[in-house]
């Protein structure tokens, strides 16, 4: 997935980059000490230590529980360009000190700060009904720092991969409703965007731009079934049909041989292959 212009910005101005952090347990990462960074402004340390308090409430299960909002705060400090140079900062500092990570639901990625969507799934599901909503249609539409899960980013490949026999795209269709149903604004932006993304990447296919595939199946069969109105689909929203529409002219194009597909191969020659995890 490509970072966030936020966050690509903020890379001119961050510190040299310590190792990405491992995985690691949001709670233990809230509970973490922080080490005094003399480079990180005060404002911004009172906003992490803030955040890190909202998460301990969260995983000791005090008080309402606000996904949306802790979700917010983790933008905030990880994509402003101020303040995720002094967050960077923060945790740079823990790691000169042999510390624990100390950012739960955020990590280093390529010297910027990035969004944890994997932790906010874990505790989505423990959150409100727009929250459930959201996190559960996430598992399935975005990846893990919120980008498209149909597309890969595959080293040497020309641009991103789409994942053509791996997407179930059916299903990503439903999850991507799933989380417009969610109303928090911290949520609107990003469910969106994922479909503009997804209307995007059917588009090139039924246009025959040349695009990277990846192949684990036949490449048409779940687009297939996103391409195939429902029971009562004239009842459905425009958005529906609309994806609908534009499944059925990718699957068509697949299969009429338009769509132009440089499939990843292990090998030149060899059969095409998988993305990988996503």
């Amino acid at each position: 997935m490509a970072v966030a212009p936020a966050l690509a910005a903020a890379a001119l101005l961050l510190v040299a980059a310590e190792p990405s952090p491992p995985a690691g347990d949001p709670c233990r990462a809230a509970s973490a000490p922080l080490a005094r960074a003399a480079d990180a402004a005060r404002d911004v340390s009172r906003a992490v230590e803030a955040y890190r308090a909202g998460w301990r409430r969260a995983c000791a299960g005090e008080g309402t529980l606000d996904v949306a909002a802790l979700f917010g705060d983790a933008e905030a400090l990880s994509e402003d360009v101020r303040m995720a140079r002094s967050v960077r900062a923060i945790a740079a500092a823990a790691g000169k000190a042999g510390g624990d990570w100390p950012l739960p639901a955020m990590a280093a990625v390529e010297g910027d700060l990035a969004v944890d969507w994997a932790a906010f799934g874990w505790l989505g599901a423990r959150g409100n009904v727009d929250d459930a909503r959201f996190w559960r249609g996430a598992t399935v539409a975005a990846d893990g720092l919120g980008g498209p899960a149909w597309l890969a980013a595959i080293p040497g490949a020309p641009g991103e991969c789409v994942r053509l026999g791996e997407t179930p795209w059916l299903e990503l269709g439903r999850a991507l409703e799933d989380m417009e149903a969610a109303e928090a604004p911290q949520y609107a932006g990003h469910a969106r965007a994922l479909r503009e993304r997804l209307m995007e990447t059917l588009g090139e296919l039924a246009r025959g731009a040349e695009i990277c595939g990846c192949l684990r199946g036949d490449a048409a069969a779940g687009l297939a079934a996103l391409g195939t109105p429902e029971p009562g689909e004239r009842a459905g929203t425009p958005a529906r049909r609309a994806l609908v529409k534009a499944g059925g002219e990718a699957v068509a194009a697949l299969r009429a041989g338009r769509a132009k597909v440089r499939w990843l191969r292990d090998a030149a020659g060899g059969p095409a292959t998988g993305c990988g995890t996503p």
